[in-house]
């Protein structure tokens, strides 16, 4: 008896090592030259939308983060005149939040007080750069949130945008759910898994005919 469940326990912590190899595999190929090939393509012009029912923000929060405070869970943060992207990332949890671009909504809630332009320049900041192929800011759950905060931001400041800035910022909203199709199903079970689904099928929602990644993505909202 006592073998059977040390050969139970065993098994057990191979098919969990598996899993992870499996998992980490996966995103290894889709990040190489061959599997980016798989989730880039043509870029389509984006339809941003989001309902306003689902835009809170805090306004004093916002005018602290144009004051130079970009304290986020994770880390308190104060560095006035820099960009928060310039700062050295003082934990991973403070890197991850900044990079879920979950402080937006308190920008936007700033409408008038600098707080769109802030937005308008954290996104383009970010499409430009080579976020999309560093590992640590391409996680799907990670994807998810920010798709789904850019959707939010973009149904209202887009028209801020010359056709030059949008047409980067369309490139790289399609390649991020592009991965975001290939890879939300490796995440764990949980919490991370639900942002990567309502951040696809946010994402392929604001995409022109994407009705197949749109059914996908409700599909993994369902499981």
């Amino acid at each position: 008896m006592a073998r059977a469940q040390r050969l139970a326990s065993r098994f057990e912590t191979l098919s969990v090592s598996a899993a992870k190899l499996r998992q980490n595999l996966t995103l290894a190929f889709y990040r190489s030259p061959f599997g980016r090939g798989l989730w880039r393509g043509a870029n389509e012009p984006t339809l941003f939308d989001y309902p306003n029912a689902l835009r809170p923000g805090h306004g004093l929060r916002g005018e602290s983060w144009l004051a130079g405070d970009y304290s986020l869970p994770g880390g308190v943060m104060r560095a006035p005149g820099q960009s928060p992207f310039e700062i050295i990332p003082p934990t991973t949890q403070w890197r991850n939040s900044l990079h879920s671009f979950d402080w937006l909504p308190d920008l936007l809630a700033v409408a008038n007080g600098g707080g769109h332009q802030a937005v308008r320049a954290a996104i383009l900041h970010w499409a430009l750069a080579a976020y999309v192929h560093q590992r640590a800011t391409m996680r799907p759950a990670l994807v998810g949130r920010r798709l789904m905060r850019w959707a939010q931001a973009l149904s209202e400041v887009r028209s801020g945008f010359d056709g030059q800035a949008l047409a980067a910022i369309h490139t790289s909203f399609s390649t991020q759910t592009r991965w975001l199709e290939k890879l939300a199903t490796q995440c764990d079970d949980g919490i991370d898994r639900l942002h990567a689904a309502l951040g696809l099928t946010l994402a392929a929602c604001a995409l022109p005919q994407q009705g197949q990644m749109l059914r996908y993505g409700m599909d993994l909202l369902s499981r």
